[in-house]
Order: structure tokens, then C-alpha cells, then sequence
């Protein structure tokens, strides 16, 4: 099985890429300012060039896409609201993007701050 592990370099992504190496899958992964080597299969990628992702895609053709890249600063989120709208929502848009075009499938990991609380329910 073919794995993309987007978002490589971060805590979740470094411990999904050990997980899946010891089990002798084929694992790629990206990083974007944190350099990682670990099997060769690191690729640098800003995840909000939306060329650049979907390229990067089309090229691995992976069975199955983890998306872990976010802006995880919860601070900056709320004071460069842009930044994150940017990174989170358009980068993500440009994954899902890239895997509608591969027919790759997509796990998307994200964090309990990304909701308010406010509302009884929420949907994908």
C-alpha cells in the first residue's frame, strides 16, 4: 500500500510515518520548514500552492493520503486570521483537490480548536 503522509514533519505525522514504515508499507511524506530524511521519501511542500500539491499528488499516485499540515499555532490563528484561513482551508481544499483527482482516499486529522463549541452539532 502507497501511503502520503502530508505534514510529515509535525508530532502526529513523524509518529504515523515510524508507525507505517515498521509496517513495510511504502511511505512518502512532506515537510515545509522542518527538513526530514527519514527513508528518502521527504518532499518539501507548501501545502497552499495549489499546483504544487496537486503535481506533487498526481506524481505518488498514493492508495491513501493522511493530511496533518495545519497552522496549529492557536494565537496566530486568531491574530492572522488570513494566514490560517490560508493554510488550514485553502491547503486543505488543495489535498482533497489533488485525491478527488487521483481517486486516492484521504484521512484528515485536525484539532478540538478548530471548533467553538457553540453549536450542538457539526458536520464535515
Amino acid at each position: 500500500m502507497k501511503i502520503f503522509i502530508i505534514g510529515g514533519s509535525g508530532v502526529v505525522g513523524s509518529e504515523l510515518i515510524n508507525q507505517f514504515i515498521k509496517n513495510n508499507d511504502d511511505v512518502y511524506f512532506t515537510y515545509f520548514q522542518n527538513k526530514i530524511e527519514q527513508n528518502n521519501n521527504g518532499i518539501r511542500l507548501d501545502i497552499t500552492n495549489k499546483k504544487d500539491t496537486i503535481d506533487i499528488i498526481k506524481k505518488i499516485n498514493p492508495d491513501i493520503v493522511i493530511h496533518t499540515a495545519a497552522l496549529t499555532n492557536v494565537d496566530l490563528c486568531e491574530t492572522n486570521n488570513k494566514l490560517a484561513c490560508m493554510i488550514n482551508v485553502d491547503g486543505t481544499k488543495n489535498v482533497v483537490e489533488g485525491c478527488k483527482i487521483t481517486g486516492s482516499k484521504i484521512v484528515y486529522i485536525s484539532t478540538s480548536f478548530v471548533f467553538d463549541g457553540r453549536k450542538s452539532e457539526y458536520y464535515e
